[in-house]
Parts: structure tokens; sequence; C-alpha cells
């Protein structure tokens, strides 16, 4: 699974029976750092978790938003077709690097030495 490639996972996995797979999501962010060896990529998961935190509770939330950073990066190239960023995402490990493919109205693919979960965020869509 596509979690399985990234570290600080815990979280994510207490949330959810099942994770569901990166099919038809929406994206917020793909962003590269000025060095051009870093970056951040913000979705929203296709469903909102099975087990949710006791935090998370009061709140009348019904998406939940991960922010993936992946360092050390390598061969990134970029198209879009406008609109909202939307498609499937794909990480996995490829050459002892992580391999991320988006396709959709957004086309984005890389290799990265390493990546982490950096925040998982509720919000009410």
């Amino acid at each position: 699974m596509w979690y399985e490639n990234l570290d600080k996972n815990f979280f994510l996995k207490s949330l959810y029976d099942e994770i569901p797979n990166l099919k038809s999501v929406r994206i917020e962010k793909i962003e590269l750092d000025r060095e051009g060896q870093n970056v951040s990529l913000v979705f929203d998961l296709p469903t909102y978790p099975t087990i949710i935190p006791k935090k998370w509770q009061s709140e009348s939330n019904n998406v939940v938003a991960v922010e993936v950073d992946f360092n050390n990066i390598e061969l990134f190239e970029l198209k879009y077709d406008g609109g909202y960023m939307h498609g499937d995402i794909e990480i996995k490990l490829e050459d002892d690097m992580i391999k991320v493919i988006i396709s959709g109205n957004v086309n984005c693919s890389f290799k990265a030495e390493y990546a982490f979960i950096q925040k998982i965020t509720p919000y009410k869509n």
C-alpha cells in the first residue's frame, strides 16, 4: 500500500480499518522548494476515517487532508491542464527510491530518497 513507503504513518494507520487507495482525490498543493530538492504534496483522502480521534469528534468535519513531504528528489516533471487539481496518486518503491506518479488533470512524477507524513488535518467541505 502507498502509505507503507512513508515514515510517520502510525497516526494514519490508526484512523482506518482499511486505508483507502488514492483514486480520484482532490489535490490541494504540489510545492517544489526553491532549491528543487524537496516536494510537499497535500491531498484529500477519498473517505473519512472509520476510527475518529476523540479531539475530532466534537467537530463537524467530513474530509481529511494529508500532507506528505518528499526529500532529495530527482526527475521532477509536472504538467497541468487547468481547473481544480485532482487525480490518482501512486506512491511505490522503485530502485531503492520512492516513486510518485500523479495522473489526472495534473500529471506529476518524481523520485525521492525519503518521504514522511507531515500532517493530517480534518476539515469541513
